[in-house]
């Protein structure tokens, strides 16, 4: 290729000088930000020729990709078209996103794969009844994250741990009745 500038493999594929772009969309922005608890994606084209749909793609090492959304197109269009998809599916980690898009004859070409760093606070309630306990009887109420491991640790005044115990939200839920645990 004379005058492009490229000289090895290269993800894109140069327009014509004529101005008549060979690539089925102009992809003009593709970002990802966290707002509360979820990722918003959102990408801009300048324009689309022929585009069935877009196809979203995530990936938690950057390598394995597998589809969470597909959006209709704009089939063929010269004007800034403006996208958006909402990923309520993530929790603290890095995700990896990357556009596949696809024309009518099947043909398609993916974009560059961004990259967002999650750090979603989650509200949590611990509570301990009776307080002050007699006779180490006592319950522990908590709630928090579904699917999250919380450990119980039981210090006395002296800092000698009298209990551990790990627990599993799996209802994002703890009720625990402490009446008959052996503590130290």
């Amino acid at each position: 290729i004379i005058g492009t500038g490229f000289t090895s493999y290269s993800p894109v594929l140069p327009g014509s000088e004529s101005g008549n772009n060979p690539l089925p969309i102009e992809l003009l922005s593709f970002d990802a930000v966290q707002s509360e608890s979820y990722v918003l994606l959102t990408w801009t084209t300048l324009s689309e020729t022929n585009n069935d749909y877009f196809t979203i793609e995530k990936s938690t090492d950057g390598y394995t990709f597998k589809p969470i959304a597909v959006i209709k197109g704009a089939e063929s269009s010269q004007e800034e078209k403006n996208y958006e998809l909402i990923d309520n599916s993530v929790t603290n980690g890095v995700y990896y996103y990357r556009l596949k898009q696809t024309d009518f004859n099947g043909n398609y070409t993916f974009s560059k794969t961004i990259s967002i760093g999650v750090t979603i606070q989650m509200e949590s309630n611990l509570i301990v009844y009776p307080n002050p306990s007699y006779n180490s009887d006592f319950n522990i109420s908590y709630n928090g994250q579904e699917g999250s491991t919380v450990e119980l640790r039981i210090i006395d005044m002296l800092g000698k741990t009298l209990y551990v115990k790990e627990f599993n939200l799996s209802e994002g839920y703890l009720l625990q009745n402490m009446k008959n645990e052996n503590l130290n």
